[in-house]
């Protein structure tokens, strides 16, 4: 009797698996470098940003004082007072500090000041941009004229109260409109000589900009009155009407208060070092700056400079925060912005990565799928040849079953030898390098079965083939894939079965007449066979190669199965 020898030990060699990762986890950990990289984005923005900011601030504050140096030294012959005309503002709202003559408010940002002013010898100031209330009057055809009310020492009460109600009254944003200050100037007393100006009857408006409408409403209104008796001043009625299309004389237009804040212009002013700077002899020139805090600098220009016949003293100042609202936004905007794109980038990443380890995962399965196969397919007849060898060596066999024996140990000799060869062949296909070229299918089918014509005969199948194409293909590779298809076909066709070929310029279809209807997946994969096939002698391996030659062609092999038939076909 034969004995089979069996091996109880099942090693695991081929099951221990790599540490695997997953997308999440990469991702994670590449997320913890892209925030750790905003980080320091965010600190290098930081001080970037703020010595930007402070580097324009003196840009501008140079600009200024040029300009300032220059308008006054042209205009020193004449008396009017350049610099009370100054609207000067300065922000951090695009990161740019901004000095220039009637200047938006848009500019402007909470907890940033700039200032102009000029002391006489004993350091009083004898004008500056301190808020005032101005107005452009056309006393005649001629020319319009720049008249400004000096509130503050005028010291009449109707007149504060008018300035308090104006400053109770921010320009903001509501609910996407914007409210802001109108004046209408009915009436005026007139100083023509030192253009000066006091309101006699002026209207307030509170007025409502919808920013996506071009329409604008007046919400709320308020009447002035001022009625003064003061030297040098006339009475005079303006017209009110629009200035555009209207000759009527006098008019006024453009009445406004323009200037530096007076409670920031005061709280900039009392500063103790900026003091110390006015308080140095006249003879001292220069710019330069001083810190508040950490984000807020003051930096101010001083010089001397001829202003009515004498020696007199300039200063500009700006005070910039570089840390306030906008500046807030901004930052925290862009390092948002930043955030977004880095870890963008890092998913990106991440998913390229995780798409590769996938890949390698995949490789490393089917390779110790394949191996595992092939020890478990090769096994089974290993193991009858050593119980084939162990029978002939116990010397108790007759010579026929000796041959019998000898028969059955070449036939699993050679069976083993066709599993292996055939996975070489399978490994092997990854490293071929593809060559395509205009392939007639037809003739590479009708060369095959030339190979198989003797079995088809002997097991009475009938084959036919249908169709003709050309396709842009590697030969080689393709004569492969039809190969084994073909005699899958063959050895798993019972007899006086049928089997058709159809060839199109869509693809090449086999069929094949089958017992019963199996399940197809996962039949592609190395060693697996369909219940149908499991008394063959097949090898399982004939659709994987047939699958690796037509996926290195780009084409795609589709397997489907019915009662009566199974079918295999190449899409081109």
């Amino acid at each position: 009797m034969m004995k089979i020898i069996k091996n109880k030990k099942k090693s695991n060699i081929y099951n221990i698996k790599q540490k695997r990762t997953s997308f999440v986890k990469i991702f994670l950990k590449n997320a913890v470098t892209g925030l750790l990289l905003t980080f320091i984005f965010a600190g290098l923005l930081f001080v970037g940003g703020e010595e930007y900011i402070f580097s324009q601030t003196e840009k501008a504050l140079f600009f200024t004082t040029s300009q300032m140096n220059n308008i006054i030294s042209k205009g020193k012959d004449k008396k009017d007072n350049y610099i009370e005309w100054w609207d000067i503002k300065v922000g951090a709202s695009y990161a740019i500090p901004l000095g220039y003559n009637n200047e938006v408010n848009s500019y402007y940002t909470e907890n940033c000041t700039a200032l102009i002013a000029m002391f006489d010898e004993k350091n009083d100031i004898i004008c500056s941009s301190r808020k005032n209330l101005m107005t452009v009057i056309r006393l005649n055809n001629d020319e319009k004229e720049l008249f400004l009310c000096d509130i503050e020492s005028l010291n009449i009460p109707e007149l504060e109260k008018f300035e308090d109600d104006y400053y109770s009254l921010e320009n903001r944003f509501i609910n996407n409109h914007y409210i802001y200050r109108e004046f209408i100037m009915k009436s005026a007393y007139i100083d023509t000589k030192n253009k000066r100006f006091i309101p006699h009857e002026l209207t307030m408006n509170i007025v409502k900009d919808e920013l996506d409408k071009e329409n604008e409403t007046v919400i709320d209104s308020k009447d002035y009155s001022i009625n003064i008796d003061i030297r040098d001043y006339e009475l005079i009625e303006l017209d009110v009407s629009d200035i555009s299309g209207n000759k009527k004389i006098p008019k006024a237009s453009i009445c406004n208060f323009y200037g530096t804040d007076k409670y920031d212009f005061d709280a900039l002013m009392q500063d103790e070092r900026l003091i110390d700077i006015i308080d140095s002899p006249p003879t001292i020139n220069g710019s330069s700056f001083f810190a508040k805090n950490d984000t807020t600098r003051v930096y101010y220009a001083i010089s001397n400079i001829w202003y009515n016949g004498s020696l007199k003293k300039l200063l500009i100042a700006f005070k910039i925060d570089a840390w306030n609202s906008v500046t807030k936004l901004l930052y925290f905007k862009t390092v948002i912005l930043f955030l977004i794109v880095v870890l963008f980038l890092e998913f990106l990443h991440s998913w390229i990565l995780n798409v590769k380890k996938q890949a390698e995962y995949a490789f490393e399965d089917y390779q110790r799928a394949l191996t595992n196969n092939l020890a478990h397919d090769i096994k089974t007849p290993l193991m009858a040849i050593g119980g084939y060898v162990e029978n002939i060596l116990d010397g108790k066999l007759s010579d026929e079953e000796v041959n019998k024996y000898l028969k059955s140990i070449m036939n699993n000799v050679s069976y083993t030898d066709s599993i292996i060869s055939r996975t070489l062949e399978l490994n092997s296909m990854n490293y071929i390098n593809i060559h395509k070229k205009q392939t007639d299918v037809r003739n590479i089918v009708e060369n095959i079965i030339d190979k198989y014509s003797v079995m088809l005969d002997s097991n009475n199948i009938t084959l036919n083939i249908d169709g003709h194409s050309e396709v842009d293909a590697d030969a080689s590779m393709l004569e492969t894939a039809i190969e084994n298809l073909i005699s899958n076909a063959v050895k798993y066709t019972p007899d006086n079965g049928n089997i058709n070929i159809n060839i199109s310029k869509k693809g090449f279809s086999i069929s094949n007449t089958v017992s019963k209807k199996f399940d197809v997946s996962g039949i592609k994969r190395p060693f697996v066979k369909s219940d149908t096939a499991r008394n063959k002698s097949g090898s399982g391996l004939g659709l994987s190669i047939a699958d690796t030659a037509v996926q290195a062609n780009n084409f795609n092999l589709v397997l489907l199965c019915t009662d009566t038939q199974f079918i295999a076909e190449i899409r081109f």
